[in-house]
This record gives structure tokens, C-alpha cells and sequence, in this order.
């Protein structure tokens, strides 16, 4: 069987209907990329300092499943086999009329970006969205197909929905097909209840009683 990836989903006559096309990308954007680069940010609204409490998961030593669990020489603890491994980065995509994108990739992706992907993308219209995503997709294919390469498509991706939004002035959701509902509530896994409390997270019990009845049989499952 096939694995199915963006590409071959969208092209999948059978299994799926075709995916109209998004009103942007009917006409040029009269912009053209002039600038792929990482870059370091900070944020506007600095997330509230998190001290783990004596009781939390992360003071008390509790293993956490992982895909080394199997291992016992790294099975305690995630640090034993990250150590080392690149992290996430920002890319910044700039244009000629000095509208730019900011997106975030996943680990080991920013060297494949500068590297590689920079150059592929001088002079393109940010506006050809899945072109633009097919062109690096297909230029990894000799060395990767789901690891760092798909880390690093992830943040030019999002860099150029970003400055898609910008340049048309419209939030990015409105661009994927709009709003499907008025609030999407935010999860944490943990046991350091108090300071999930703290910084606005409710309990699940909390939320379940907030939340309207199902509006099918699949919600109510």
C-alpha cells in the first residue's frame, strides 16, 4: 500500500473529492521571495515562569514512555538520547515589497533551510503556496522523506501562510476556509495541578461540564 502524504492525498480521485481552489491563488501576487533566513525571535507576551512543584512529574524522577523505552540505559529519561540533537528554529521569508513571513520548523531543520531550500525559493510568488511546497518536497527526496527535511518544510510552509495573511491583511484561518467553531480549547498533561490552574487551564471535568452536547453520534462516542 501506498503511504499517504499531501501530494498524493490531494491527488487521490477516488478516495478523496478534489480540493477547491483557494481564492488567493486564482492571481499573482505581485510579490517575489527575496530573502529565506533563520532567524531568533522573542515573544511579545512572555509565557508566565513555570517552577514544577515537589509533587509535579518532572521532580519525581516518573518515566515517561518513549520510542527508546525498550532501551534501559535511556529509558529514565528523555535527555538520555536528545542531548545533542538540534532544536526547533524560526525562518523569516522576505519579498521585494517588504512584506515578510515567520514560521517555526522542527528540529535539525534550520541547516536544510539555509542550506538548500533558500535557494530554491529566490524569485518565487510566495502566493504559489503548493508549488512552492511540492518544489521542496520533491528536491529532499534523495536523503530524507518524513524526518528533518518534513521539519524543515514545516516552518517555510507556515512562513509563507504568514505572509500570505499579511499581504492580503486576513487572519490565516480565513485563507484555510474560516472559522469551524468560536473557541478551541487548550490541554496540559500533568500532575502539578495547582500551576495548571494558575495559568488558566481548567480541569477535565470542568471543561466537560462547559462544553454543549454533542451535536452528532460521532461527538458523543
Amino acid at each position: 500500500m501506498r503511504r499517504m502524504t499531501r501530494r498524493n492525498c490531494l491527488t487521490a480521485g477516488i478516495a478523496f473529492q478534489a480540493l477547491p481552489v483557494l481564492g488567493f491563488q486564482a492571481e499573482k501576487s505581485k510579490l517575489t521571495i527575496t530573502s529565506v533566513r533563520v532567524v531568533r525571535t522573542r515573544a511579545r507576551r512572555p509565557l508566565a515562569k513555570y517552577a514544577p512543584a515537589p509533587v509535579s512529574w518532572s521532580t519525581t524522577g516518573v518515566e515517561v514512555a518513549s520510542p527508546m523505552s525498550m532501551y534501559p540505559e535511556y529509558k529514565a529519561k528523555r535527555s538520555l538520547f536528545m542531548d545533542g540533537v538540534p532544536g526547533g528554529f524560526t525562518v523569516e521569508i522576505g519579498t521585494d515589497k517588504g512584506v515578510t513571513g515567520l514560521g517555526n520548523g522542527g528540529p535539525g531543520g534550520a541547516a536544510l533551510v539555509e542550506g538548500q531550500f533558500a535557494r530554491l525559493l529566490m524569485g518565487r510568488d510566495p502566493f504559489d503556496i503548493e508549488r512552492n511546497w511540492d518544489i521542496l518536497f520533491r528536491s529532499s527526496y534523495y536523503f530524507d522523506r518524513a524526518g528533518i527535511a518534513t521539519n524543515a518544510i514545516s516552518g517555510v510552509d507556515l512562513a509563507m501562510w504568514d505572509l500570505i495573511g499579511k499581504a492580503l491583511g486576513m487572519p490565516v484561518y480565513k485563507l484555510l476556509g474560516g472559522e469551524t467553531k468560536p473557541r478551541i480549547p487548550a490541554y496540559c498533561t500533568g500532575n502539578d495541578l495547582e500551576q495548571h490552574a494558575k495559568f488558566g487551564l481548567q480541569t477535565a471535568e470542568a471543561c466537560n461540564a462547559a462544553r454543549p452536547g454533542p451535536t452528532d453520534a460521532r461527538e458523543g462516542v
